[in-house]
């Protein structure tokens, strides 16, 4: 769909917490994140490039979207507990978000 962005989500992990961050994110973060803010599209490794980092990527109708979708997620139950568990994990975050091209 040419009308969507995509946001792009990058988490590096300390090293050695990769794996946990995944499990943790698997059976904690996403079932409160698709609750509430769905559309998940992915989630990566790398295989060559920067190591220990998880990328995710999430799908919106709009930056509006989007926005909105983020700030019901940040009053979701559970899971501002889960992110301060889960930030013990993670080195560096970062975010983009892709504005469609048509092509």
């Amino acid at each position: 769909e040419c009308g969507m962005v995509v946001e792009w989500r990058a988490y590096t992990t300390k090293t050695g917490k990769t794996r946990q961050f995944i499990e943790m994110m698997k059976t904690r973060g996403l079932p409160i994140q698709e609750a509430v803010q769905g559309r998940i599209m992915a989630m990566y490794t790398y295989e060559f490039g920067p190591q220990e980092q998880v990328v995710m990527l999430w799908r919106y109708d709009s930056l509006a979207d989007r926005e909105a979708r983020r700030a019901r997620l940040a009053t979701a139950p559970g899971w501002a507990e889960f992110v301060a568990e889960a930030s013990e994990l993670v080195q560096h975050h970062e975010t983009r978000l892709m504005n469609p091209v048509e092509v």
